[in-house]
């Protein structure tokens, strides 16, 4: 369930890199 946790947010952090880039 950690690890679980970790990929969200990284997946999260990720896309608001990337939209604001954009």
């Amino acid at each position: 369930m950690k690890h679980k946790t970790h990929k969200s947010v990284s997946k999260r952090v990720r896309v608001t890199g990337t939209g604001k880039y954009m």
